[in-house]
């Protein structure tokens, strides 16, 4: 049986959270920005753009001003992509996604990203592994293959976040790195897959919780953790 409309789920489990945790609203920003590309057409999923959109209102109630978006150089790391959706069917009559890679323009910023392993820490040359761009572009963030990833920056601010996530993460990365010390991600999905530690030890000044609705309403998701009633089923 389902466990609940995803409507019911996100507003319940809103209401449990503590008075010490702020739920930040994205919705006014995508909905203002619905006739752009906010989202593929061939994946469940937001684009680079997207991301950028929820980058505003979040990293605003996370205390930080919002970069510009004129400040940002986007790289087309693929324009023929199709994702998981045109896929799983087989329906390609669709035209094509963008896979997009976003840097500074002016301000390049200098990054240590490892991953953070079982076996120990391992170095990656970068966040976007652009090596996957000819065969698997969905692949070329970091976070799609590593459960737990450190991003370590030489930007002067003080705090380091922890981000909870999954897919909607991937390109949301990026732009938070732009304001810590160090970016903590943990693919929710994958660490319960490989059995990782979901929360790695550290002192984090932030924790960021952002998944789409699949990860919130899985069985065994954030949304199992919410009592039922009569009216959910």
């Amino acid at each position: 049986a389902p466990i609940a409309n995803e409507h019911q789920i996100l507003r319940r489990f809103g209401e449990m959270l503590s008075d010490q945790v702020s739920r930040i609203e994205a919705y006014s920003w995508l909905s203002a920005e619905r006739e752009q590309y906010i989202y593929y057409r061939t994946d469940p999923c937001w684009t680079g753009y997207g991301a950028y959109c929820s980058y505003r209102s979040a990293i605003r109630r996370l205390g930080f001003p919002s970069i510009g978006y004129d400040q940002f150089s986007v790289m087309h790391c693929r324009s023929d992509y199709y994702g998981r959706l045109a896929q799983d069917v087989h329906y390609y009559e669709v035209q094509p996604d963008l896979v997009d890679m976003y840097t500074l323009r002016d301000q390049p910023q200098n990054e240590t990203v490892t991953a953070l392993r079982a076996e120990g820490a391992v170095p990656l040359p970068s966040y976007y592994l652009t090596e996957y761009a000819d065969t698997e572009p969905e692949k070329i963030f970091a976070a799609a293959h590593e459960p737990v990833l450190r991003i370590e920056t030489d930007n002067q601010s003080s705090k380091d976040l922890l981000l909870l996530s999954d897919a909607f993460g991937y390109s949301m990365i990026p732009f938070l790195t732009r304001h810590y010390r160090s970016v903590t991600a943990v693919n929710l999905p994958l660490a319960k897959e490989q059995g990782a530690n979901p929360v790695p030890a550290g002192s984090y000044s932030q924790i960021l919780l952002l998944c789409g609705a699949d990860t919130l309403m899985s069985p065994d998701g954030l949304a199992a953790l919410l009592p039922q009633s009569e009216n959910d089923t």
